[in-house]
């Protein structure tokens, strides 16, 4: 006598997403954040349970623009609140261009906006007399 035992199996996976993802396990697309479970057979017959656990991130992040004379400090603004700039000090201009990164806290979804500082130097006057 041969026996052959197969056991089941089971998996799970973690996907953050924009507005909704298609799982192909089941066929569904899912539009909210949360935990999903398909039941399927595996490839000996036995059942294979597979959990997703869904993050969908749907962020704002928006910055502005600056525009300011030499030698003028810049106060830059993201929302939401609590992000990150990315840009280089002493600024190089007369453009620079910045990145705002947010971090959701509670989910771990990251997106970002982009600005540009305009810095304005002064002006040559020639023909006074």
């Amino acid at each position: 006598m041969i026996l052959t035992i197969h056991s089941g199996s089971s998996s799970s996976s973690i996907v953050f997403a924009t507005s909704s993802y298609f799982w192909p396990c089941n066929n569904q697309n899912y539009t909210q954040s949360g935990t999903y479970t398909c039941y399927t057979i595996n490839s000996v017959g036995c059942p294979d349970t597979q959990t997703l656990i869904l993050t969908l991130c749907n962020l704002n992040v928006t910055t502005s623009n600056v525009t300011t004379c030499e030698n003028v400090p810049v106060t830059l603004t993201g929302s939401p609140a609590g992000g990150t700039f990315n840009i280089p000090n002493p600024y190089s201009g007369p453009q620079t261009n910045f990145t705002y990164v947010y971090t959701d806290p509670n989910t771990g979804c990251s997106d970002s906006a982009y600005g540009v500082v305009n810095i304005i130097g002064p002006s040559l006057v020639s023909g006074v007399l």
